[in-house]
């Protein structure tokens, strides 16, 4: 009897099916070569499908924030996905992050968000090299003064103006809360892209399971910033145990989708 795959085994085979991709799409402003999303969608969504792989994406949460800077407006997109990996045996649940940026509407920064989750995913999914960054991340020229604060605020003013960090600092968006900014920096220092990529979510939720096993919660948005202040005093005083946790998650996450496949007979 011919031996049955694996949900890895049949990731595996579409990841060679879709091989390297050229660029196909050239951005005028910076003079650079990129692969578009609209490529990696078909080559990378063919050769899952005939692997018998299909993709589910979820939306958790979405938010769309906007910034002006006397009369022009910066519009800041940011969606949670939750992607389902199934070859209709079994299931692998991934969180994700997709961002977006637009000048011109709020509703094309929520189009970009979404396009390059899902775009995103798929390459790291099929260890697809993308090169440069590509159209969903245009151009856009923010205002920066000499120490390199971020000049735009957001449109609700009269609320409590945002707390300036310089350029490229890690952690949470400047308008946010202390706590919140403190809690997201806290996250990045200590589980680097895994923050944004799966680890805020399994601590949320484990950390608020805890507190109340009837009410668990994925997404800072739902939380309060007193648990917020609570969530970040618990990242400091055990990194290295929650680091090592983490780890210990993902590899029996892997594991286990091998483990619950069906053995041949």
């Amino acid at each position: 009897m011919t031996e049955q795959l694996n949900l890895v085994q049949r990731i595996n085979m579409a990841a060679t099916a879709v091989g390297a991709l050229k660029p196909d799409k050239t951005n005028t402003f910076q003079n650079y070569q990129y692969i578009s999303a609209d490529k990696i969608l078909e080559r990378c969504g063919n050769a899952l499908a005939s692997a018998g792989v299909l993709i589910l994406p979820s939306i958790v949460e979405k938010v769309v924030e906007t910034y002006t800077n006397g009369n022009k407006a910066r519009y800041d997109a940011t969606v949670e996905f939750i992607f389902t990996v199934t070859d209709g045996v079994t299931e692998l649940r991934s969180p994700w992050v997709g961002m977006g940026v637009a000048t011109d509407s709020p509703d094309k920064a929520l189009y970009k968000a979404i396009t390059s989750g899902h775009r995103y995913f798929l390459t790291k999914l099929l260890n697809v090299g993308v090169g440069n960054e590509d159209s969903e991340h245009e151009h856009v020229e923010p205002s920066r003064d000499t120490l390199g604060d971020v000049v735009f605020q957001r449109s609700d003013a009269g609320k409590t103006p945002p707390v300036a960090k310089p350029a490229g600092a890690p952690g949470a968006r400047t308008h946010e809360s202390a706590p919140h900014q403190r809690l997201f920096g806290q996250g990045a220092s200590i589980f680097g892209p895994d923050w944004d990529q799966g680890a805020r979510a399994w601590l949320l939720m484990g950390w608020t399971e805890k507190v109340n096993r009837s009410e668990p919660r994925s997404s800072a948005s739902q939380l309060s910033d007193d648990e917020k202040d609570l969530i970040a005093d618990y990242l400091r005083d055990n990194v290295k145990t929650l680091q090592e946790r983490w780890k210990k998650y993902k590899a029996e996450q892997i594991q286990s989708t091998v483990e619950r496949q069906p053995q041949p007979a």
